[in-house]
């Protein structure tokens, strides 16, 4: 597999929007702790990489990307489909296009409502 470069911001976002789409598979999807200054653990980013091809007969490319998210609930399944845009110039060169953050965002929006929900009953009940 080719290591591919993910390039968030070096590139104008207009840019990235004329690339072409293709189907890429999640490879991973790590948590990464990042320790605030009492030494608590809690914030992070998940970290996930993915394998795609830019054209059918293209060799097999790997990309990655940070994603915000809880640190238990992962954004991506390994294995799961997402859409990457790819520099045709530069075929090495991904972005992943957040295709399926609705989604995401509505079970974040569930978990959180549901443990919410738990918290309450537990401190009204004693």
């Amino acid at each position: 597999m080719l290591p591919g470069r993910i390039l968030p911001f070096s590139i104008p976002f207009s840019l990235h929007r004329r690339w072409p789409s293709v189907p890429a598979t999640v490879t991973s999807c790590d948590w990464v702790s990042l320790r605030d200054s009492s030494g608590c653990g809690g914030a992070g980013h998940y970290h996930v990489e993915f394998a795609y091809r830019a054209r059918p007969e293209a060799p097999l490319r790997s990309g990655s990307f940070c994603h915000p998210g809880s640190r238990y609930i992962a954004p991506f399944a390994i294995g799961e489909a997402v859409t990457v845009k790819y520099n045709p110039r530069r075929p090495d060169q991904a972005r992943f296009s957040g295709a399926s953050l609705p989604t995401q965002a509505i079970e974040a929006i569930v978990a959180v409502a549901l443990l919410g929900l738990i918290a309450g009953y537990f401190l009204l009940s004693y």
